[in-house]
Protein backbone atom coordinates (compact mmCIF):
# COMPACT_ATOMS: atom_id res chain seq x y z
CA UNK A 1 0.00 0.00 0.00
CA UNK A 2 1.61 3.41 -0.81
CA UNK A 3 2.16 5.60 1.91
CA UNK A 4 0.09 8.64 0.96
CA UNK A 5 -2.74 6.15 1.11
CA UNK A 6 -1.78 4.33 4.06
CA UNK A 7 -1.15 8.11 6.17
CA UNK A 8 -4.87 9.31 4.45
CA UNK A 9 -6.66 5.70 5.97
CA UNK A 10 -4.95 6.21 9.53
CA UNK A 11 -6.28 9.85 9.17
CA UNK A 12 -9.99 8.57 8.73
CA UNK A 13 -9.90 5.74 10.96
CA UNK A 14 -8.91 8.32 13.91
CA UNK A 15 -11.02 8.92 16.34
CA UNK A 16 -10.68 12.58 16.14
CA UNK A 17 -11.62 12.36 12.43
CA UNK A 18 -14.28 9.68 13.01
CA UNK A 19 -15.62 12.16 16.29
CA UNK A 20 -15.92 15.47 13.17
CA UNK A 21 -17.16 12.87 10.46
CA UNK A 22 -19.99 11.60 12.94
CA UNK A 23 -20.99 14.52 14.69
CA UNK A 24 -24.20 16.45 14.07
CA UNK A 25 -22.62 19.63 13.59
CA UNK A 26 -19.23 19.68 13.66
CA UNK A 27 -18.25 19.09 9.95
CA UNK A 28 -21.11 21.13 8.73
CA UNK A 29 -19.50 24.27 10.62
CA UNK A 30 -16.02 23.86 9.69
CA UNK A 31 -17.49 23.47 6.72
CA UNK A 32 -19.14 26.92 6.88
CA UNK A 33 -16.08 28.82 8.37
CA UNK A 34 -13.84 26.92 5.47
CA UNK A 35 -16.05 28.79 2.78
CA UNK A 36 -16.76 31.93 4.39
CA UNK A 37 -12.59 31.68 5.06
CA UNK A 38 -12.48 31.33 1.27
CA UNK A 39 -14.58 34.21 0.56
CA UNK A 40 -12.75 36.18 2.99
CA UNK A 41 -9.60 35.55 1.10
CA UNK A 42 -11.01 36.34 -2.30
CA UNK A 43 -12.63 39.15 -1.40
CA UNK A 44 -9.95 40.80 -0.37
CA UNK A 45 -7.93 39.78 -2.76
CA UNK A 46 -10.24 41.00 -5.32
CA UNK A 47 -10.61 44.74 -3.48
CA UNK A 48 -6.99 45.29 -3.80
CA UNK A 49 -6.69 44.25 -7.31
CA UNK A 50 -9.42 46.28 -8.87
CA UNK A 51 -8.33 49.49 -6.81
CA UNK A 52 -4.78 48.34 -8.73
CA UNK A 53 -7.10 48.87 -11.40
CA UNK A 54 -8.78 51.77 -10.69
CA UNK A 55 -11.97 50.43 -10.90
CA UNK A 56 -12.83 51.03 -6.77
CA UNK A 57 -11.99 53.18 -4.53
CA UNK A 58 -9.96 55.91 -6.26
CA UNK A 59 -9.25 58.55 -3.58
CA UNK A 60 -7.46 55.80 -1.10
CA UNK A 61 -3.88 55.43 -1.76
CA UNK A 62 -3.13 51.83 -2.49
CA UNK A 63 -0.94 51.36 0.32
CA UNK A 64 -3.40 52.20 2.73
CA UNK A 65 -6.10 49.60 1.61
CA UNK A 66 -3.76 47.37 1.18
CA UNK A 67 -2.56 47.81 5.21
CA UNK A 68 -5.99 47.36 5.90
CA UNK A 69 -6.63 44.41 3.50
CA UNK A 70 -3.30 41.87 3.93
CA UNK A 71 -4.08 41.06 7.46
CA UNK A 72 -7.28 40.14 6.70
CA UNK A 73 -6.05 38.07 3.40
CA UNK A 74 -3.57 35.95 5.66
CA UNK A 75 -6.27 35.56 8.19
CA UNK A 76 -8.45 34.11 5.96
CA UNK A 77 -5.46 32.11 4.30
CA UNK A 78 -4.87 30.78 7.80
CA UNK A 79 -8.42 30.04 8.41
CA UNK A 80 -9.13 28.16 5.54
CA UNK A 81 -5.72 26.11 5.31
CA UNK A 82 -6.89 24.78 8.90
CA UNK A 83 -10.08 24.16 8.29
CA UNK A 84 -9.34 22.49 5.10
CA UNK A 85 -7.15 20.01 6.94
CA UNK A 86 -9.67 19.25 9.54
CA UNK A 87 -12.42 18.81 6.84
CA UNK A 88 -9.37 16.45 4.89
CA UNK A 89 -8.57 14.75 8.47
CA UNK A 90 -12.48 13.86 8.93
CA UNK A 91 -13.38 13.03 5.34
CA UNK A 92 -10.31 12.41 3.09
CA UNK A 93 -11.52 8.92 1.67
CA UNK A 94 -15.04 9.81 0.43
CA UNK A 95 -14.21 11.93 -2.80
CA UNK A 96 -11.04 9.84 -4.04
CA UNK A 97 -7.81 11.47 -4.60
CA UNK A 98 -8.12 15.02 -4.22
CA UNK A 99 -5.65 16.28 -7.01
CA UNK A 100 -7.82 19.44 -7.21
CA UNK A 101 -7.04 20.52 -3.69
CA UNK A 102 -3.36 20.12 -3.83
CA UNK A 103 -3.85 21.98 -7.45
CA UNK A 104 -5.44 24.95 -5.23
CA UNK A 105 -3.12 24.20 -2.29
CA UNK A 106 -0.27 25.12 -4.20
CA UNK A 107 -1.53 27.74 -6.20
CA UNK A 108 -2.83 30.02 -2.90
CA UNK A 109 -0.05 30.61 -1.63
CA UNK A 110 2.23 32.37 -4.35
CA UNK A 111 -0.76 34.82 -5.05
CA UNK A 112 -1.45 35.85 -1.33
CA UNK A 113 1.96 37.01 -0.87
CA UNK A 114 3.71 37.83 -4.22
CA UNK A 115 1.01 39.68 -6.17
CA UNK A 116 1.18 42.14 -2.84
CA UNK A 117 4.53 42.00 -1.90
CA UNK A 118 5.04 42.83 -6.12
CA UNK A 119 2.46 45.86 -6.10
CA UNK A 120 3.63 47.71 -2.61
CA UNK A 121 7.56 46.82 -3.46
CA UNK A 122 6.59 48.75 -7.28
CA UNK A 123 4.84 51.33 -5.14
CA UNK A 124 8.02 52.03 -3.21
CA UNK A 125 10.25 52.27 -6.01
CA UNK A 126 8.73 54.25 -8.34
CA UNK A 127 9.00 58.64 -8.03
CA UNK A 128 6.49 60.82 -6.82
CA UNK A 129 5.26 61.44 -10.38
CA UNK A 130 4.53 57.56 -11.05
CA UNK A 131 2.61 57.55 -7.18
CA UNK A 132 0.59 60.05 -8.34
CA UNK A 133 -0.70 57.52 -11.10
CA UNK A 134 -0.81 54.78 -8.93
CA UNK A 135 -3.38 56.46 -6.08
Amino acid sequence: MPLLQHLCQLLYGSSFGTAIRESDYAYSIIESVHVISITLLVGTIAVLDLRMLGLLLRPIAITRIARAVIPLTWSGFVVMFFSGALLFWADNLSAGPRVGDLARLSLARPHCGDVFTRALGRYHRCGPRHRLLLN
